[in-house]
């Protein structure tokens, strides 16, 4: 009995996953084989044709080895930066308590636009 208690207790999390990760990987799997314009309805099957193309196509390998580049090095800089912030504000200086606020500020934007966002929309429907 509690060892199906605490599964129930998973099923949340497992519904997010598969309707925020799972489904969209696998639908752009589906679409990938397609040739969809994005605008019209039909989505006529290519199968494996748009993957033949991509790997013989011959800017594939510069737009790999840029990708790599790009992700490497903005993963090191992000590291390498953010670190030196925290070690920054983890010494004894004056004004870091707004130092902290100035940086988590940006974190407000996301909430504030999405209730303007919320608030025109439901505006427009009314």
């Amino acid at each position: 009995m509690r060892g199906s208690l605490v599964n129930l207790f998973y099923l949340p999390a497992l519904v997010i996953l598969v309707a925020f990760m799972i489904y969209p990987l696998l639908s752009g799997i589906g679409l990938s084989m397609t040739n969809w314009d994005g605008y019209n309805a039909e989505k006529p099957f290519v199968g494996l044709a748009n993957y033949a193309h991509m790997f013989t196509d011959g800017n594939f390998l510069t737009v790999v080895v840029n990708t790599l580049i790009y992700g490497i090095g903005s993963t090191i800089i992000q590291q390498i930066l953010g670190l030196a912030l925290a070690l920054l504000l983890n010494t004894r200086i004056k004004g870091k308590s707004v130092i902290r606020a100035i940086i988590y500020l940006p974190a407000l934007g996301a909430p504030g636009a999405l209730s303007i966002m919320h608030d025109v929309i439901s505006h427009n429907q009314q």
